[in-house]
């Protein structure tokens, strides 16, 4: 699959993986014993721990290879505090 065949969105929540995958072409004269991968739509929907928005998507593919990191908004992160002298 190419990375423009693939349509990732957020939303509150959940992630939502969809596209589609094309059979590839072969001759008139081909014959096909078996077929073991599926080609056609697919569509998986992830809840998120956390509620993540848009801009804290990165999403990048690499030898077939799809990595999603979603960063988790900054008030849910844990603030470090500082220990003051008394």
């Amino acid at each position: 699959m190419e990375p423009g065949d693939i349509e990732i969105a957020v939303k509150d929540n959940v992630l939502t993986i969809s596209g589609e995958r094309t059979a590839p072409e072969a001759s008139e004269d081909a014959r096909w014993h078996r077929r073991e991968r599926g080609y056609g739509k697919f569509s998986r929907a992830i809840r998120l721990p956390f509620a993540a928005g848009d801009d804290k998507v990165e999403a990048k593919m690499a030898n077939g290879v799809l990595r999603i990191v979603i960063s988790p908004p900054e008030a849910e992160k844990p603030k470090k505090i500082e220990i003051k002298a008394a």
